[in-house]
């Protein structure tokens, strides 16, 4: 146990660091994943607004031309032109955020704020919002799964052993310790490599004895492996209630999140189908201005929503999967561990 001490330790350390690495990474990838995300919502925000302008610009003209005609009058024409020019300046200000968002994204990558950057098209449709095992999956199923595969669980878990092994040598140093050792030395002629005469040897031997006397140093060595000890099994403790904590917690966001891109979808469809309305009966002379107005506000106000639901459903989930320790990272991307994953889908069903 002592003598083995540094090399375990060396090589545990070893573990201890590549552990933190591979969580580092998987922790980096969700937050570059967040800022790309953040960055298509900006471009999402402002390509609804670009319709939302255009739209209006044209309720514009038409008011206009139905005012100069006599048939419409001047506070809807100024309604519809006062609309358009609040759409203008929200272009300008949502202009401004998506390009100082995209510089501060290609700062946190490490590249040049003159490079240009291109994003996909449809990245945000093609996010999924279904997880059959979110609706299945328990908090304690969950909970038990994410104690047993967190990396930071483990190494926390190790550092207790560590904390014993330490405890045990500091109280193995107070007993007696008895040391012998024998050496001989012997000196060939010049020119004579191999040829010794050990009658001419120096020979020595040596007893060391370590006796039990002023004992204050090695006692006061193991008093603090025994506190250290039970400060490490304390962190433990502790590391076991913050990750519980923070699984029931991801998991619970990511129902949350689901359960809002839901409703936020269903709006969409609402307002999409009241502007239709509105624009059918301003035609037929049943409604004024101000309800299509109101409509297409509406309906680019519950698109902008839709879409940040829709992305934090996303980020809540991958969020979800690194509490659990399902996410790995490869020259690929991100991904869920299929292996573990089924293994967690087996668990949920057998409860």
């Amino acid at each position: 146990l002592v003598t083995l001490e540094p090399l375990r330790q060396t090589e545990r350390t070893l573990i201890y660091a590549v552990r933190a690495y591979e969580r580092f990474r998987r922790t980096y990838a969700v937050d570059v994943s967040d800022r790309v995300y953040r960055v298509q919502q900006s471009l999402d925000q402002l390509n609804n607004e670009r319709l939302n302008f255009d739209n209006l610009r044209l309720l514009r003209v038409r008011n206009e031309r139905l005012a100069e005609a006599g048939e419409l009058s001047e506070v809807q024409a100024d309604q519809a032109r006062q609309d358009e020019l609040g759409s203008q300046n929200r272009l300008v200000v949502l202009q401004g955020n998506t390009e100082r968002q995209l510089d501060t994204f290609k700062v946190f990558l490490g590249l040049p704020v003159e490079c240009e950057l291109f994003f996909e098209e449809g990245i945000l449709r093609r996010l999924e919002v279904e997880s059959p095992v979110l609706d299945l999956l328990r908090d304690d199923v969950a909970v038990e799964f994410a104690l047993e595969n967190r990396l930071d669980v483990m190494t926390s878990f190790d550092r207790v052993q560590d904390a014993v092994r330490k405890e045990a040598i500091a109280r193995d140093a107070l007993r007696a310790g008895l040391s012998v050792s024998a050496s001989v030395r012997e000196v060939t002629a010049e020119g004579k490599v191999l040829q010794y005469s050990f009658s001419d040897a120096i020979w020595s031997a040596g007893v060391d004895v370590d006796l039990p006397i002023d004992l204050l140093p090695l006692r006061n060595a193991w008093r603090r492996a025994e506190l250290t000890l039970v400060d490490v099994r304390r962190r433990y403790e502790r590391s076991l209630d913050d990750v519980t904590a923070s699984v029931r917690d991801a998991l619970r966001r990511a129902r949350n999140s689901y359960k809002t891109f839901k409703i936020q979808q269903g709006a969409v469809t609402l307002s999409e189908r009241r502007v239709r309305g509105a624009e059918l009966s301003l035609e037929a002379g049943e409604a004024i201005t101000r309800d299509l107005l109101e409509a297409q506000s509406s309906l680019r106000s519950s698109r902008d929503s839709a879409t940040a639901a829709r992305i934090a459903f996303t980020l809540d989930l991958l969020n979800l999967w690194l509490e659990l320790e399902l996410l790995r990272v490869d020259e690929s991307g991100v991904f869920v561990d299929p292996a573990l994953s089924e293994d967690l889908r087996v668990r949920t069903l057998e409860r």
